[in-house]
């Protein structure tokens, strides 16, 4: 039952560490869904999380090292108006 919930692909590993690892990455998989589905709703955002994991894919972010300094800056590349909300959204609730 826990296998569907978690829309688990079949599970052909031999090895326990593999099977724990897959089980695992699936939990952690389920909780950020979970979460996100959460923050969405608390927010009353007007899309789903599946919408929002899709808008998602093409943002992009550039890591420039700073010569003199040697710290690292992260830079996002322009985004559309429904990936801006969701970064503001993200950032309102997770980085205060």
């Amino acid at each position: 039952m826990l296998k569907t919930y978690l829309r688990m692909r079949p599970i052909y590993n031999r090895l326990r560490s593999w099977l724990e690892a897959y089980i695992c990455l699936s939990l952690v998989a389920n909780t950020i869904y979970k979460e996100l589905e959460r923050v969405l709703k608390k927010e009353q955002y007007c899309l789903s999380v599946e919408i929002a994991a899709e808008i998602t894919r093409n943002m992009y972010q550039v890591e420039i090292l700073l010569p003199e300094s040697k710290h690292t800056k992260n830079i996002l590349l322009k985004m559309v108006e429904l990936q801006e909300q969701l970064i503001q959204i993200t950032n309102k609730n997770y980085y205060k």
